[in-house]
């Protein structure tokens, strides 16, 4: 079943996109497995001048991705814009001030020896919203990023064209190759990567039954899932 980019405003299909066969998602999640080693290797320092060039390219391409938000989503363009702003100045933000979250400390009243290390888990699966295309993915994805981990998208189908220029700006502003990509699929294709060992947590915005349901499948593979339910489905 094609996954269908639907103009709200005037109703006119803007594009139909063919989900990713099976083999796809597993050359895209073996792709992300393997990034997740490099990157959690690479000193925060390196992340932050990656996350730098990221702020640059979407603000170089700030035009273009508000538009197609407008497109898709249905979002004035005024709105549009502002949102790719404010990702943009997140970036700019976990850039300068990332490192000194992930620093290790050394709680009160412990024993000597004894510190507090945050560690990257690996790959994160985000299930993300239609309402802010952008910003929701930038919320979840930069803070992961920045700590170390690597970001297997799944958008909500009607704002795929979305998350393929997101990630295309990342490609063109030099991100690692696996470190942030998207697969197309239906909730239900994806269930099976929630499963997958190399999924080391999962984060989603969503209606609350999609939140129910993949809670309940990452809790029986006994991995950390991250949500925040809305009205709306995804």
């Amino acid at each position: 079943m094609p996954l269908v980019s639907l103009n709200p405003a005037t109703g006119r299909i803007i594009a139909r996109y063919t989900a990713h066969t099976q083999a796809q998602r597993e050359a895209r999640l073996a792709a992300a497995y393997a990034a997740a080693t490099h990157w959690r290797a690479c000193a925060p320092a390196e992340r932050a001048r990656h996350l730098r060039k990221l702020a640059a390219g979407l603000k170089r391409e700030r035009a273009t991705l508000a538009a197609l938000i407008t497109a898709e989503m249905g979002k004035p363009l005024s709105d549009a814009l502002a949102e790719v702003d404010k990702c943009s100045a997140c970036c700019l933000h976990y850039a300068r001030y990332g490192a000194s979250l992930i620093r290790a400390e050394r709680p009160a009243a412990v024993p000597d020896g004894v510190s507090v290390h945050y560690e990257p888990l690996g790959v994160v699966l985000a299930i993300m919203p239609w309402n802010f295309p952008l910003w929701q993915v930038i919320r979840a994805a930069v803070p992961a990023l920045v700590a170390g981990n690597v970001i297997l998208l799944k958008h909500a189908s009607n704002v795929t064209g979305c998350a393929q220029a997101f990630c295309a700006v990342a490609t063109r502003a030099g991100l690692p190759s696996g470190v942030l990509d998207y697969v197309l699929a239906s909730g239900k294709q994806i269930e099976p990567l929630i499963a997958d060992p190399r999924i080391a947590g999962v984060t989603l915005t969503g209606s609350t039954a999609a939140g129910r349901r993949v809670a309940a499948l990452a809790g029986a593979a006994l991995k950390p899932v991250g949500n925040s339910a809305e009205a709306t489905p995804t």
